[in-house]
């Protein structure tokens, strides 16, 4: 018996040892194959180790080989790579690897323009990762998810997407390695063209694989996109400086694609310095890359640029044509839409500058055709440039101006006020005639709707007086009850819809309506003491607050006639604390009677995926009844982002509520109110709608409060509304 276990004992020192050497050589394998920089090299190494690997070596060795691939733009060998390595590691129950190699098919999948594998992709990606909540590869899964927000041209969300990442590794107690993170956030960021903020979260990858020492092709890639950053402001000696680091360190890891696309970048740099022979040398070397590799996309540029140059010497302008045609024509085939409208930008811009202006019209309605496919804002900003070039050139003055005025738009966020202002007003006026039409009317279509239901009700008693008497048509008795029944409770429910958008009407009105009330008093006192410069000030008031109330009856107006016919969140992005400054505007006047300040207090502001009309109820009915208590005091309102939640508290320093007023404020059968510290009169109804609202929006309100002291309501509602989102 001792015999026997002695020898279990010894089979088992001997396993084990033979797992760690296992462990041990393909740890080994890893390391050499991450250190060769050579990509060629490191693949060839990597397939030569397959053969005799354990199965959890080979899943190993297949997840770089993945990433090899990647680096090589050989997208099937890559896909394949990580397949193998997915079905080796489900093998071994090593699910986090499962999730990172199917999270790395998604990329590829998105790449490859097949949405509808890479989002199985990620289903498979999230159930592996259920099985390891704790994973670092969350990271990887969100990366993923963005990419594809990012291919449907949602940047913003792709950008949600990564800090849900980021939230999640502060929680995690193993953090993520940021550096894919950032590196992702600065890429969608260009695509906003906000090349501000792309360059600090690219300077903060740059710095984090410096640190971590990574591989010459991840730091050129950075410095390229840097490069990009410094070219889209126009600061073309910084460009340049970041695009020849990328050129270095494109030659260490012998990375022809980074090189390829630094030397057109770095040449368009030099073009822009006023050093074209520097540039036309870059361009020549780019050429040569180019023409090995095959890439018409990028032989395209080469031609477009030394197009370009060239056509600024007049001795050399039919070269200069040759060129740009030439990009033009392989600009054309490519899949590359950037590429393809940069040529023919490339070709407007020398026929404006040629004055040739049939060719322009050609070349710009084909510019047209081409940016409506995509959503890139700088692309569209040159388009309309150019027509209001044309258009000048040509004789057609307002299309010249219509132009104008698009471009300076998307150029510049700060529009002519005055023109805003006016062209805003009329709009104003148009759009209030017709809500004010379509609300007058709603009196009438509901006697019409009671006289429909009354009609509905004759028709379902027809119906069954029938069904008794001809059993043939039985069926066919039962079934027209049963429509007529639903579109009876569909009329009523409408009906009811419309009465409870009067009630939010009226009640949103009534809070805006005091300021009037008391300006009007003060006004008529101030006439009888004489004092008419003190009535300057109050019509001025009284003119500002009169703009708001339109501001405010315009928005409850549209939102009202969109819900019609039962309540439809419309979600956009919208900016919390601008919507905010535009809510409390209009309690300006009543917070000054009251003597009391309102403060947003934030240290960033967000972007919430959120219904506008509902946004605005919500804050308005907690402002106003926030004011509606408080007396020479604080009204706090403020907001943060914790991981995909956005949470808002609002506290003031008012009468506050008793025990029992807290337990019934947002139940919808209690109808007592209270009056405000001036005597306001309340309908009971606000809090109720915002409670309702928060949650149509999947999200919770709490209130606490005490007593002379003060009340304080706390709302988390979801960024985005996806269930993806979550962390399980």
């Amino acid at each position: 018996m001792k015999k026997n276990n002695f020898t279990l004992l010894l089979l088992l020192i001997v396993t084990l040892y033979k797992l760690n050497c296992q462990n041990q050589y393909c740890d080994d394998i890893a390391k050499k194959m991450n250190a060769i920089v050579d990509v060629d090299k490191a693949l060839q190494y990597g397939n030569s180790q397959l053969s005799g690997a354990s199965i959890a070596c080979k899943a190993q060795i297949y997840r770089i080989l993945g990433v090899k691939y990647h680096l090589k733009r050989e997208l099937d060998s890559s896909l394949y790579a990580f397949n193998k390595a997915a079905e080796l590691s489900k093998k071994i129950n090593k699910y986090e690897n499962v999730a990172y190699a199917y999270s790395q098919k998604a990329f590829l999948l998105t790449t490859k323009n097949n949405e509808e594998k890479a989002t199985l992709a990620l289903q498979n990606a999230r159930e592996a990762l259920k099985k390891a909540p704790n994973s670092t590869e969350w990271s990887t899964y969100y990366s993923a998810r963005a990419k594809l927000a990012d291919k449907n041209k949602a940047y913003k969300k792709a950008i949600i997407y990564l800090d849900s990442a980021i939230q999640l590794s502060k929680k995690l107690e193993k953090p993520f390695d940021l550096t894919t993170i950032y590196h992702n956030k600065g890429v969608y960021y260009i695509r906003l063209a906000n090349y501000e903020k792309a360059t600090a979260q690219l300077m903060k990858t740059l710095a984090l694989k410096e640190e971590k020492k990574m591989g010459p092709n991840s730091i050129a890639n950075t410095l390229y996109l840097i490069g990009i950053c410094n070219m889209r402001l126009e600061k073309y000696k910084n460009a340049s400086i970041f695009y020849k680091r990328a050129i270095a360190n494109s030659k260490k890891g012998n990375n022809k694609y980074i090189r390829l696309l630094s030397f057109i970048e770095i040449s368009i740099a030099y073009r822009g310095l006023k050093k074209n022979n520097i540039a036309l040398q870059f361009l020549d070397s780019a050429e040569v890359i180019g023409k090995n590799m095959e890439n018409n996309a990028r032989l395209s540029q080469i031609y477009s640029e030394k197009g370009i140059i060239l056509s600024e010497n007049k001795k050399r302008l039919k070269e200069a044509e040759k060129y740009l045609k030439g990009a033009y024509a392989l600009g054309k085939t490519s899949s590359n839409y950037l590429v393809t409208i940069s040529s023919i930008d490339r070709m407007v811009n020398f026929y404006l500058d040629q004055k040739n202006y049939p060719k322009v019209k050609l070349y710009l309605e084909d510019l047209k055709h081409t940016i409506s496919i995509t959503d890139i804002a700088y692309s569209k900003e040159a388009m309309h440039k150019y027509y209001s070039e044309y258009y000048e050139n040509t004789g057609k003055p307002t299309l010249a101006l219509e132009h104008f005025k698009k471009y300076h738009k998307i150029r510049d966020s700060i529009a002519n006020k005055e023109t805003k202002t006016k062209v805003a007003d009329l709009e104003k006026k148009y759009d209030s005639q017709k809500k004010e039409l379509v609300i007058a009317n709603l009196t009438e279509q509901k006697e019409l709707q009671n006289l429909k239901i009354q009609k509905s009700e004759a028709k379902k008693n027809t119906y069954l007086i029938i069904t008794l008497s001809l059993l043939i048509l039985l069926f066919t008795g039962i079934w027209a009850y049963s429509k007529l029944k639903k579109q009876r409770k569909e009329l009523i429910a409408v009906n009811q819809i419309k009465n409870r958008l009067f009630s939010i009407i009226a009640h949103d009105l009534r809070s805006m309506i005091l300021p009037f009330q008391r300006s009007g008093k003060i006004l008529k006192y101030h006439i009888k003491k004489g004092n008419y410069d003190k009535t300057v000030v109050l019509s001025e008031q009284l003119e500002a607050n009169s703009q708001r109330l339109s501001n405010t009856l315009d928005n409850l107006l549209d939102w009202s006639l969109k819900q019609l016919n039962g309540y439809k969140m419309n979600p956009i992005y919208i900016s919390v604390k601008e919507e905010l400054l535009e809510i409390i505007s209009g309690y300006e006047q009543q917070a000054n009677y009251k003597k009391t300040v309102i403060e947003i207090e934030s240290e960033e502001n967000i972007e919430i995926l959120f219904d506008k009309g509902a946004f605005h109820v919500i804050f308005r009915n907690l402002i106003s009844n926030a004011l509606k208590y408080t007396e020479q005091g604080l009204i706090k309102i403020s907001f943060k982002k914790e991981y995909d939640d956005f949470i808002c508290n609002i506290k003031d320093t008012g009468v506050g509520m008793s025990s029992e007023q807290i337990a019934s404020i947002f139940n919808l059968e209690n109808k007592n109110t209270t009056t405000g510290t001036h005597g306001e009169k309340g309908t009971g109804l606000g809090l109720k709608l915002v409670h309702r609202f928060i949650e149509i929006n999947k999200g919770n309100i709490k209130v606490s409060s005490e007593k002379e002291k003060g009340t304080l309501f706390e709302m988390r509602i979801p960024i985005v509304p996806e269930s993806e989102l979550e962390v399980v």
